[in-house]
């Protein structure tokens, strides 16, 4: 009975000086850590290079057996590190790295508690304000004042994937600002290029360059010149029938109710000055139309602009039926 209890200490003391007797390494040393991103939008990665403090500790205690290489992988495991802060660092920041569960390593290893370490070589950046937002970017309005539609142009290649909405579009005027706003969340793009939002992403630009029409027919200065061509184009075009004129119509900004969609310039264009005609035929009867001109544009001095017009027409059963047709989207009539 003494000789067991005697080699039962013996092996014992033996355990214990050999766990006593290991030449420590820090295992702090392989926490390594980098950062990436932009000032003020940093972010930190970290890695516990674990084999490496293994490699360490076997060099530093050849004597130790597999036995204890596979209760320190199984120390190692488990340990928790866990960062006071990952994201929107700054340089010179300081983070604190806390190491958990680290009783069974620390018969190993030297392991402290906590690891501080400064934030460094972050991209330095330049803020997006609403004034930095518009220089990146140009206006392009098309269409009719009060209707105008916009197109936003990116000057800055580096940002070219980033979307863009337009408050109103569809409704732009001349001399007024549209409201642009960044659609969507762009902060990686922008990061990656050295920039962060400062704001909601909205800025204005000013809406220039629209095609106006005259609210009213009576508003063209060159009103009498505007009639005469439409009645000779007219003429011109039925010269081998006779022509009746009825009522003439006028409208400046089509209002949308009737639209087929399919292009048709007498009930969706803008401008319109169309003539209530009926045509008769020699041999081929007689036919109702309305016929005019549409995109009627005036010019700074408000004379209506005829380059750009275009002929129109639309047939109907009779001069009633057109006009209660031209009245229903918009038309009103000239005196």
């Amino acid at each position: 009975m003494k000789k067991k209890l005697l080699t039962f200490l013996c092996l014992m003391a033996t355990v214990v000086l050999a766990a006593c007797g290991f030449k420590k390494v820090d295992a702090g040393n392989y926490l390594k850590t980098s950062f990436s991103g932009v000032d003020t939008k940093g972010r930190i990665t970290y890695q516990f290079n674990t084999e490496e403090l293994i490699t360490a500790f076997l060099v530093e205690n050849p004597k130790a057996d597999a036995k204890t290489e596979s209760e320190l992988k199984a120390a190692i495991a488990e340990v928790k590190i866990s960062p006071s802060k990952t994201e929107n660092l700054s340089n010179d920041e300081e983070v604190t790295l806390t190491f958990a569960n680290t009783k069974n390593l620390e018969k190993f290893v030297t392991i402290p508690s906590e690891k501080k370490v400064k934030v460094t070589g972050l991209t330095a950046v330049k803020k997006l304000n609403s004034e930095e937002l518009a220089k990146l970017v140009s206006l392009e309005a098309t269409g009719f004042n009060k209707k105008g539609k916009a197109k936003v142009r990116i000057n800055d290649p580096r940002v070219a994937s980033i979307r863009f909405v337009v408050e109103n579009d569809g409704q732009l005027e001349n001399g007024k600002d549209a409201k642009i706003k960044i659609d969507g969340n762009f902060d990686k793009v922008l990061e990656s290029n050295g920039y962060i939002l400062e704001g909601d992403g909205s800025f204005t630009l000013p809406v220039k360059g629209l095609k106006t029409v005259a609210d009213k027919f009576e508003d063209a200065k060159n009103k009498d010149e505007v009639v005469k061509k439409l009645k000779e184009e007219i003429n011109k075009k039925y010269t081998d029938a006779t022509i009746t004129f009825d009522k003439t119509y006028y409208r400046g900004l089509s209002s949308g109710v009737g639209e087929s969609g399919y292009g048709d310039g007498l009930i969706e264009g803008n401008g319109n000055l169309v003539m209530l005609v009926r045509v008769e035929y020699k041999y081929a009867g007689k036919r109702t139309l309305a016929i005019g001109l549409s995109n009627l544009v005036t010019n700074a001095e408000g004379n209506i602009e005829l380059k750009d017009a275009q002929l129109v027409d639309k047939y109907f059963d009779d001069f009633a039926t057109a006009a209660q047709k031209l009245e229903a989207i918009g038309y009103t009539e000239v005196k």
